[in-house]
């Protein structure tokens, strides 16, 4: 009976000792968060600014760590606003995995849309395979190329008739910018000794009411043997409105010594 008093006595002992080594760790326990603290409530950046600018005017700090202003991370960036704006949500945490979250505003003021370029004018011999994606490009301004994000959203191409058709691209940003053109594109049969007409830039945009100069873009003009053509046996047969959004057409138009007649076309979308 005597032992098993001893043996009672000890189990609670050792389970008085455990509940207050609990009790004592538990108090001890680092409960209270880290702090971040912005020195810009709302951040106005430029495209070309370095992604470490988003961090530069961050402070972090703990009570027990001190100085956690190197742990703090981008946790996500939002799409953008209606102001090409972004909601940044930043993080850290200290050493016993506690965690402070911060939110604010971040302004692109530079940021433009996307744009179209063209290599080579929207032109297809009659009956050759149409392949508009060896063609046209989409940069945007932060991501840079982005033309793998083209799709196809509609067309009316018919390779084997010649005419005037259409085609509809679109795309979406990993910001959210929704970007979608129509543009012309023109199947013709046509002598492959033509003369070739080289421009400057084969889509171009212009801002709704701007007059447009067609002969400022040809930049070189030769026959098929490498002769040059003079600029002014170009002319130029302009199908843009520039009156309303949207896009349009130049038709460059010229003959070599034999008549043989080449082509090269500008595409020209108007915005606002």
């Amino acid at each position: 009976m005597r032992y098993l008093r001893l043996g009672t006595v000890l189990v609670l002992v050792i389970m008085l000792i455990l509940t207050g080594w609990t009790v004592t760790k538990e108090l001890m326990r680092d409960k209270t968060p880290p702090v971040i603290r912005a020195e810009h409530e709302e951040l106005h950046i430029s495209i070309h600014d370095d992604p470490s600018v988003l961090l530069a005017d961050l402070k972090a700090t703990d009570d027990r760590d001190g100085d956690l202003t190197d742990k703090i991370f981008i946790e996500r960036t939002s799409r953008f606003g209606d102001n090409f704006e972004v909601d940044v949500s930043y993080v850290v945490f200290d050493s016993a995995n506690n965690m402070c979250r911060l939110h604010r505003t971040v302004y692109y003021d530079d940021y433009t849309l996307p744009s179209f370029t063209l290599t080579e004018p929207m032109l297809y011999n009659q009956g050759d395979t149409i392949s508009v994606m060896d063609r046209l490009k989409l940069v945007d301004p932060i991501e840079g190329d982005i033309t793998h994000k083209l799709k196809l959203e509609a067309s009316n191409v018919n390779d084997s008739q010649p005419g005037l058709y259409e085609v509809t691209f679109h795309a979406v940003t990993d910001h959210g910018v929704d970007v979608r053109v129509t543009v012309p594109l023109n199947v013709q049969k046509y002598d492959a000794l033509a003369p070739q007409i080289a421009l400057s830039d084969y889509l171009v945009y212009v801002k709704k009411g701007t007059k447009i100069e067609p002969e400022k873009y040809i930049q070189d003009v030769k026959d098929y043997n490498g002769y040059p053509i003079d600029f002014k046996l170009v002319f130029a047969y302009s199908q843009v409105d520039t009156t309303k959004v949207g896009a349009g057409q130049i038709r460059y138009e010229t003959t070599d010594a034999v008549g043989r007649k080449g082509y090269s076309y500008l595409t020209v979308v108007v915005e606002e």
